[in-house]
């Protein structure tokens, strides 16, 4: 398919860095450089004033508006078809505020990945055209804890894990993890981080973004973001992490802790996750971590109280 290169409008740019903020807990104007950073900009300003103008595309996540225009119609004209059922849908499911279908009933199409519209629309046209089949479609395309729990419930397996790759064009961010119940009766679910990365770039170079200051509180917000989703569905997740920035934090050594060292951000992480009650059994640190345990931390309703 042919994708057209070109930096959103203000508009969008503007919707994009408040869903950003909102979500992430960030503060405006980091949000604001996360968006620019998405298409080759260095700051703000530098990417209000390439509005609808080319730009270099990212290997790692395309961004988002990055659909040609008949296919946002034809989703438009599915969204008007079922509007009364998907709303029906909504308010009886007890679904996350940041799910799909949330983002469609409430009319966030900022928020909404290029790739899950395509995916709908795919789908939907594969099979018998109804509201149970375009609900289906939605079910596909999620790329939230509501997709997690629902492929995990239909194995009807406590022991059995599943394996998903989790990406957001909105967040940047790619997320593979092995999922579980703790026992199927529970309301535990145990998620073995494989890999967890963001592919922003510092523009101009070919640079992770791993050592900007703003790094942690943009991976943590993120975290944070899933966590919420599974503790909405009425799950307690337990997070074990194991490599991120394709960088396994077993290997993580004194030398990581140096400010020019290019994974430096990484090292930083791992003991923020440590501080949020990481550790494994007791004080576990870093150098510690080994191929079957990593850095633990568990979420539940108490962890959000306060924020």
């Amino acid at each position: 398919m042919h994708f057209q290169k070109y930096c959103p409008s203000i508009i969008k740019n503007r919707a994009h860095a408040s869903t950003l903020q909102k979500s992430l807990g960030l503060k405006l104007n980091i949000a604001q450089t996360i968006v620019s950073h998405m298409y080759g900009c260095h700051n703000w300003a530098e990417l209000n004033g390439r509005c609808d103008q080319e730009y270099e595309a990212s290997d790692f996540l395309l961004p988002i508006y990055y659909l040609e225009d008949d296919e946002i119609s034809s989703f438009r004209s599915l969204l008007d078809k079922f509007e009364a059922e998907l709303g029906n849908a909504y308010k009886s499911g007890g679904y996350p505020p940041d799910t799909l279908l949330a983002l469609i009933v409430n009319n966030e199409f900022q928020a909404i990945e290029h790739y899950q519209i395509e995916q709908v629309l795919n789908s939907y046209s594969e099979y018998e055209k109804n509201f149970d089949s375009f609900m289906q479609s939605i079910g596909w395309a999620e790329n939230s804890a509501h997709r997690v729990i629902n492929t995990l419930s239909s194995w009807k397996s406590a022991g059995r894990p599943i394996n998903l790759w989790l990406h957001t064009s909105t967040y940047q961010q790619s997320f593979y993890a092995y999922y579980k119940f703790s026992d199927i009766n529970d309301d535990n679910i145990l998620i073995r981080v494989e890999e967890w990365d963001t592919g922003l770039q510092v523009p101009s170079t070919k640079l992770s973004v791993c050592n900007k200051p703003w790094y942690i509180d943009y991976m943590i917000g993120y975290l944070e973001r899933f966590a919420r989703q599974f503790i909405v569905l009425g799950y307690q997740p337990t997070f074990e992490f194991f490599k991120i920035q394709n960088t396994p934090l077993s290997k993580l050594e004194s030398a990581h802790e140096r400010p020019n060292h290019p994974k430096n951000g990484v090292y930083k992480l791992a003991q923020r996750l440590l501080m949020l009650g990481g550790a494994l059994n007791s004080n576990m640190a870093y150098h510690e971590i080994t191929a079957k345990k990593g850095i633990r931390v568990r979420y539940s309703k108490e962890s959000f109280q306060n924020t």
